[in-house]
């Protein structure tokens, strides 16, 4: 009839893994020309990411989660929830970003990073310009990490990621990024268009660090490094690499 293009109809399957979610992702219906429109909200925890995408790329509506997240009180009926309204201020305050970048790992809600990331965005004038966080499971399956970024890469077109724990070894260790510089752990990946490639800028930060150190008057001397996670081995090459002396690499 002559008012369904009036109508939105809401498409909200239950997701839980990322090959569920490749396969919605290539129904024809969501991107096929239709008299209906669409909106596409994969329900589950793990995905609520998306929805900063689609209401870019193809939903006619948006349905913004008002909740505090989990780890400040419990939401509906009881069950806590992952979504906190900080989140979507960004992408609520000016137009529906276009281009994302995004941080992965386990656990990332608490992370301030996309804040910095739009305010860096918005300095440089993209304004269209996103940021979202990901979250990997520690246990999630080398299969699905793989499918994890090939999704990321090849339908959300996410052009860099940064990586916190626990994935900054187990992404190169795997092999499943181009890894060049034959790095032990990575803290960011860009995408090319086809794969992801591997750099760490954690050496880089502990270099201009130690240099920042050096212009202010300290001498260098001796040095301790407490913790072995996926920052260290940066760390401890930035200090061989210069004139501090490295005395104990120790775990926390």
């Amino acid at each position: 009839p002559e008012w369904a293009a009036e109508v939105v109809l809401k498409y909200a399957p239950r997701v839980d893994t990322w090959s569920e979610l490749a396969a919605l992702m290539a129904r024809p219906e969501l991107s096929a020309p239709s008299p209906t429109q669409l909106t596409f909200l994969p329900q589950g925890d793990a995905f609520a990411w998306t929805r900063p995408w689609l209401v870019g790329r193809i939903n006619r509506t948006n349905y913004v989660p008002v909740g505090l997240s989990a780890w400040r009180t419990g939401g509906a009926y009881g069950q806590p929830t992952p979504y906190d309204l900080q989140d979507w201020i960004g992408h609520m305050a000016g137009p529906a970003p276009q281009v994302f970048d995004g941080l992965l790992g386990d656990p990332v809600q608490r992370s301030v990073g996309d804040l910095w990331h739009r305010c860096a965005a918005r300095d440089a004038g993209e304004v269209r310009s996103g940021y979202i966080k990901i979250p990997i499971p520690r246990d999630t399956s080398s299969e699905e990490m793989d499918r994890a970024l090939d999704v990321l890469g090849r339908t959300f077109s996410v052009r860099g990621l940064s990586v916190t724990a626990p994935h900054k070894r187990r992404l190169v260790e795997r092999g499943a990024v181009r890894n060049p510089e034959r790095l032990g752990a990575a803290n960011t990946l860009r995408w090319d268009g086809d794969s992801w490639t591997c750099t760490d800028t954690d050496e880089v930060g502990m270099r201009a660090t130690l240099a920042a150190l050096e212009a202010r008057g300290m001498s260098p001397g001796d040095v301790a490094v407490i913790g072995k996670g996926g920052v260290s081995p940066a760390v401890v090459r930035a200090i061989r690499a210069s004139a501090w002396r490295l005395a104990h690499h120790a775990s926390a």
